[in-house]
């Protein structure tokens, strides 16, 4: 079999389940689904879904958080790579990375709703002193109807994974030489970025950039947690639609689902427009002269909002902590004015299918994505040394990011429909399958950009010593790339961990998982039971990237020159 049909099957091993369940979602949004007694196609659905009184005030607050974070967390993102990128301070936010994007979404949206809530730690912490509240305000800082607070969630998840993407795209620009000759000839080092840095570094970016707008426009369980709720976003309205006691509320179910597909499709599609449209007007700005002007003074600012950031990652990360230990925490208390375990003894003793459920989903789907990726990228590798000049043939590795770029809401329905009409719903392997189907991207993602700057000099060397091609790729090429192979494992374990929909949809409810179990206690439970479970969703993923980073410093603790 050539190395071209293998990967060929790899591709349509995840892309099949994609188009099955477009094409499932699309059937019954068109009014076609059997088992309710619909066999004709027409367009019912859609104009009932038009015709709700919700969905045009959904799909705009929609479009406004979506858009509005992106745009927040593509900014923030820039701002701190220039700030700091070629300061010594650098390493200190390159080491603060993993743990931000271990921590899960739902545990840090229920941290930051423990921190700004009009009874939350930020009042407790100044109140009455500097506000005069005995009792909580009648404020609405979660849920708000503007969607600030998920605006702002977006934004603290989002930026992490930017400036990653960021890091890995500097590392084929000439970011010092550049900012050096540009102020050899007067250019402000701020301009320069602008002006010579920022255009190199904007091209890689766009795969990432779209990955987070269309998870912005469609995630279902932070947008429960800190969206609002009247009207809610269009993912959350579709949600409701699904899990709606009238069945029949299923195709408009679907209908809203290809209308949240159509949003993302146009909402990608503007964002690869927007640099034609916007590069005759930045053209003559670039190529202006102008050596410094209001922005040269902006990178003072980099430190206080650095700092502000991590201040209100960890603030929302600490308070779950004090949540999950309390027996009684009276407001306008700093903190609470007595303790107890309880709630970590109760979970304990009664989360054990859960914590399995979760583990093995996760370790799984993260270790077989990483051997797909490691295969798919070394058969990269050796058809581009047979190929040497002519296109790569494997190019088409970029349908593993369809995942990332359609709402799961839009195929997961009709991947369950699929797996009912197969009598597969509810069982293990198909749920393995959908995470794999999401875990796979990010794995493959984080890792190619190390496989694919390995110096095959080292491979040859020790083909020339050994004479084993085997040994040769275990001892030497897979060893020196270890550290990057342990950072995508933990990437997509955590990636795993926080899957909410497909393992509702897939799964059928059978399957509880820490993320499902989060998100369900959410809408009435205890906030230390609501601690609790946060806690351990945003725990198990930061011990995964700790061991990701410790292993290999064991590993080679006696290999002398081995920088890790």
């Amino acid at each position: 079999m050539s190395f071209w049909l293998l990967a060929f099957c790899f591709i349509a091993l995840f892309l099949l389940p994609l188009a099955i369940g477009l094409f499932g979602t699309l059937l019954p949004a068109l009014n076609y689904l059997p088992s309710l007694g619909h066999n004709e196609l027409s367009t019912t659905a859609f104009s009932t879904l038009f015709n709700h009184p919700t969905t045009f005030s959904a799909t705009w607050l929609t479009l406004r958080v979506g858009w509005i974070s992106t745009f927040i967390s593509l900014c923030l993102a820039l701002f701190l790579f220039a700030c700091f990128y070629l300061r010594p301070s650098w390493r200190w936010i390159n080491a603060a990375l993993s743990p931000v994007l271990a921590t899960p979404h739902a545990a840090l949206a229920v941290g930051l709703s423990f921190v700004i809530a009009p009874s939350g730690w930020l009042l407790r912490l100044t109140s009455p002193a500097l506000t005069g509240f005995d009792y909580p305000p009648n404020w609405q800082t979660t849920q708000d109807p503007w969607g600030v607070s998920l605006i702002l969630l977006m934004v603290l998840k989002e930026t992490p994974f930017l400036l990653l993407m960021l890091l890995s795209a500097a590392k084929s620009v000439p970011i010092k030489q550049t900012i050096t000759l540009a102020q050899s000839m007067g250019y402000h080092s701020s301009i320069a970025w602008l002006k010579l840095v920022l255009p190199q570094l904007l091209p890689p970016l766009r795969l990432p950039i779209c990955a987070v707008l269309a998870w912005s426009l469609s995630a279902v369980d932070v947008s429960v947690i800190l969206g609002p709720s009247t009207p809610p976003t269009l993912s959350v309205l579709v949600y409701s639609w699904f899990n709606d006691a009238d069945i029949a509320l299923r195709l408009q179910g679907a209908a809203g689902a290809i209308w949240l597909l159509g949003l993302n499709l146009a909402s990608i599609a503007v964002l690869f427009v927007l640099p034609r449209i916007a590069w005759p007007w930045l053209q003559g700005w670039l190529v202006n002269g102008q050596r410094r002007g209001l922005l040269s003074h902006i990178n003072k600012l980099g430190t206080a909002v650095a700092v502000s950031y991590l201040i209100l990652i960890i603030s929302s990360l600490f308070v779950l902590a004090i949540w999950s230990i309390t027996k009684q925490w009276r407001f306008p208390d700093p903190l609470p004015s007595q303790w107890r375990l309880r709630y970590w003894q109760q979970t304990l003793d009664q989360f054990s299918p859960t914590l399995i459920n979760s583990l093995s989903l996760a370790l799984l789907s993260a270790a077989i994505a990483l051997l797909l990726s490691v295969v798919i990228l070394e058969l990269e590798t050796r058809q581009a040394q047979i190929a040497k000049h002519r296109a790569n043939p494997l190019r088409y590795v970029a349908l593993f990011y369809l995942p990332l770029l359609i709402p799961d809401i839009a195929y997961l329905f009709g991947i369950q429909v699929s797996l009912v009409f197969t009598g597969l719903d509810g069982q293990y392997l198909p749920l393995l399958w959908g995470h794999l189907m999401f875990v796979l991207p990010y794995c493959f993602l984080s890792l190619a950009p190390y496989y694919r700057r390995f110096d095959s000099r080292y491979w040859h060397q020790a083909m020339l010593l050994s004479g084993s091609p085997w040994r040769s790729f275990f001892q030497i090429k897979l060893m020196m790339l270890l550290p990057a192979l342990f950072s995508s494992l933990a990437l997509g374990f955590t990636v795993s961990m926080t899957l909410y929909l497909p393992t509702l949809f897939i799964g059928g409810g059978r399957f509880p998982t820490l993320a499902t179990e989060l998100v369900a206690l959410v809408a009435g439970a205890d906030r230390r039971l609501i601690a609790v479970y946060a806690l351990l969703l945003q725990g198990l993923p930061l011990l995964m990237f700790v061991a990701a980073l410790a292993l290999p410093r064991i590993i080679f603790r006696h290999r002398k020159g081995m920088r890790i």
